[in-house]
């Protein structure tokens, strides 16, 4: 099929939790979950100044931001949660974006802890997000 031709042709590079090519390493890579459903594959994308994480629905919007939220349709709740601090414990902060697939008011934020402890969305030096990007 298509996919066959494009691989054959250097095009296409297939990326799986066995196999992380070294495909611009500098600027890109690649996390998985489980816990919404398993194999769930996350880009991150580096630049000189930050990332942009691709959050898929491990992080569907920033509804779903707060650690203990997760969707009914996720296949491990409770995995849910451990993978989405683990995010945060490595993404949280000024120099990353987030980016949302099922939001459609908010492309994407940064995520850091408010005033409370709990993670929320921000547009950026701690203000809470106000408006969509």
């Amino acid at each position: 099929g298509l996919a066959d031709k494009l691989q054959q042709s250097g095009r296409l590079i297939l990326v799986d939790q066995e196999t992380h090519p070294d495909v611009l390493p500098e600027f890109v890579s690649f996390e998985f979950t489980d816990g919404h459903t398993p194999g769930h594959m996350h880009t991150i994308v580096k630049g000189n100044h930050g990332s942009l994480i691709f959050a898929g629905d491990l992080i569907p919007g920033k509804a779903w931001v707060h650690l203990p939220i997760t969707m009914g349709y996720d296949r491990f709740a409770e995995m849910v949660i451990d993978e989405k601090s683990g995010f945060y414990q490595r993404y949280a902060g000024e120099r990353n974006w987030f980016f949302f697939t099922h939001d459609h008011e908010t492309a994407m934020a940064r995520i850091n802890k408010d005033e409370s402890g709990k993670f929320a969305a921000y547009a950026g030096e701690n203000s809470p997000l106000r408006y969509a990007f």
